[in-house]
């Protein structure tokens, strides 16, 4: 029973992954490498077309509490089922669109809203069920992140020369439909698929007056766990910095000189990076060389000195490099965050915290992408733009470590004090 169990959870997690690529892994970067593309054909600024990406990834995280809502009410399967069709229709309508305002309800909410639906519902899904391997497979799953990176810009390339970005658009959306089909095959229509113990327990969480999954109960998360507001202002610098390398990396190497295929290769390094950091980032967890926290923290620094390399790069094989490591520490440092969550507060609690932890973020990512293309604007080139991306990380990475001196040094402190109060005890 045990080895059917481990074969029924290397399906779904397989399954997931394909709906993933489908999903975060193609809508955002097939958008990322037609912006030069649509930016032409409606002759209009970088910034707009960019903030029409960003606000598409800041609905991926904006609308968290609503996947945890929809998972916890309608089950995983009509969850995410839902969040597919929104994105695939999305995708297609936006190959139609005749004016760039268009755009923001095509891409922005309808591909936005539906890859943040079911992204985040299997984010949830693999943090509760995969108890004994839950870093591997959050590794495996966000994964698809850097394999859509890697591979769908060069599809992308291949496509827009026989098609166009118009034909090439609504090919992608159409294959994202997938996602559908796969998801009604591998999910049941059970809450927890996996464990009928945790069926029961989610069972008892929705009915405890205690954790009802309301607005004012889940703003009552940070009183009683303050580090997730750490980890929650932490996110919102770092979406800001992501979603503007993230939607200007292409369009930055072509304005640079480079073709239109070198340009997908670069991203496309970013992505093996992304992909390789994604698999790897359990490694160090495993063996117990690191913790998650300080892990996160390493990836910070070192992805403030990457980007502003890639700032200052003007050769294809510098770009190329530094997009590589950029994007293997971007792998490294993603699937980290809802596991870090997981520490700071209870299980029963993760779904809503993990949902409404990434809601001040959603607001951060959209404008990331507006304001390094307003730079580009501006000024005429992407080194100032890119050196405030990776502005954020390093104010992350500060912040961060000095959250944990205070945390250490608070710890001796009390430390000290009970032993005194034991010495005092001892002597009476």
């Amino acid at each position: 029973m045990a080895c059917v169990c481990s074969c029924r959870e290397v399906l779904l997690l397989a399954g997931m992954h394909i709906i993933a690529l489908t999903s975060i892994g193609s809508a955002i970067p097939c958008f990322s490498f037609f912006l030069v593309s649509i930016k032409d054909e409606f002759n209009t600024t970088s910034g707009l077309v960019g903030i029409a990406n960003s606000l598409s990834i800041g609905l991926t995280a904006l609308l968290g509490p609503l996947a945890s809502t929809m998972s916890r009410k309608y089950g995983y399967r009509s969850t995410v089922v839902i969040g597919g069709l929104s994105y695939s229709l999305g995708m297609m309508i936006s190959s139609q669109v005749t004016q760039v305002w268009h755009l923001f309800f095509s891409h922005s909410l309808m591909t936005g809203a539906g890859v943040c639906i079911c992204f985040q519902t299997m984010v949830i899904y693999v943090n509760l069920n995969y108890k004994r391997s839950v870093s591997i497979a959050n590794g495996v799953l966000f994964a698809a992140i850097g394999l859509g990176i890697l591979i769908i810009p060069l599809a992308c390339s291949v496509l827009k020369m026989y098609y166009g970005w118009r034909g090439s658009l609504l090919i992608m959306g159409a294959v994202s439909l997938h996602s559908v089909v796969i998801a009604t095959l591998i999910f049941r229509k059970d809450f927890y698929p996996l464990s009928e113990d945790d069926k029961k327990c989610s069972i008892d969480v929705i009915t405890n007056n205690e954790d009802r999954d309301t607005i004012l109960h889940n703003l009552r998360l940070f009183k009683k766990y303050p580090r997730l507001i750490l980890m929650t202002v932490a996110t919102c610098f770092i979406c800001v910095g992501y979603s503007g390398f993230y939607v200007h990396l292409i369009a930055s190497a072509i304005y640079k000189g480079v073709t239109d295929f070198q340009a997908s290769i670069i991203f496309g390094a970013f992505g093996i990076g992304n992909l390789a950091g994604r698999v790897a980032n359990a490694i160090p967890l495993y063996f117990g060389w690191i913790s998650e926290y300080n892990l996160f923290i390493f990836c910070m620094f070192v992805i403030t000195c990457t980007m502003s390399a890639v700032a200052v790069s003007q050769s294809f094989p510098s770009l190329l490099t530094f997009s590589l490591i950029t994007g293997l520490f971007f792998g490294i440092y993603i699937p980290q965050i809802p596991a870090i969550v997981k520490e700071f507060v209870p299980k029963r609690v993760f779904a809503r915290a993990y949902g409404i932890s990434l809601v001040p973020s959603g607001f951060t990512a959209i404008f990331g992408g507006y304001i390094v293309g307003a730079l580009y604007d501006k000024i005429g080139n992407y080194k100032i733009s890119f050196f405030f991306a990776a502005a954020n990380y390093l104010i992350v990475g500060i912040m961060l470590t000095i959250a944990e001196i205070i945390t250490k040094l608070r710890g001796k402190t009390q430390k000290i004090s009970e032993e005194e109060d034991s010495d005092k005890e001892t002597h009476v």
